[in-house]
């Protein structure tokens, strides 16, 4: 188990009850964080932090930005996609939404472990793999794709093998 320290407190104090969640699934498509202690993140629900008055930013939001420390402070920004079609030009602008908001959360702190994630199960039609393949999103001045991963899977499975 992950003991939670640093960036996941930071944010969890400022953003508290109207914006914070521990649900990891939409649409019946889920993200698995077993592995990791109950505080070891701290996770924006995209939804609640449109409709927040005090914290809410108008714009399309990833659906989960997940921030935690592994040996080094993470941000996950996750589009979770159940259905048929993952809409991947939407997705990704909604993954750059998290990845601005999550810069603003942090006053432009630098966090070199930073991952856009779209979290689909199926088969995806060839503009949404060729939209994958070519639109990056950025964080700090760096550009990523964003890295698909089947529902279900575990993110700490997928962070232990980037590092």
């Amino acid at each position: 188990m992950m003991a939670s320290f640093g960036l996941a407190d930071s944010i969890r104090s400022e953003y508290g009850p109207c914006c914070l969640d521990d649900t990891y699934a939409e649409a019946g498509c889920r993200i698995d964080v077993s592995g990791f202690d109950a505080s070891a993140l701290t996770t924006v629900h995209g939804d609640r932090n449109q409709k927040c008055p005090r914290h809410g930013v108008s714009g399309g939001l990833c659906d989960r930005l997940i921030f935690g420390r592994l040996s080094e402070d993470f941000i996950c920004a996750a589009e979770i996609k159940g259905g048929k079609n993952p809409e991947a030009p939407k997705a990704i602008r909604q993954i750059q939404g998290g990845l601005d908001l999550a810069r603003s959360m942090l006053q432009n702190r630098p966090v070199e472990r930073w991952y856009p994630l779209l979290f689909f199960s199926g088969r995806m039609r060839g503009s949404d793999l060729r939209a994958l393949q070519t639109a990056r999103v950025s964080y700090g001045g760096k550009k990523k794709l964003v890295d698909r991963i089947d529902c279900g899977s575990s993110l700490l499975n997928y962070l232990n093998r980037q590092r």
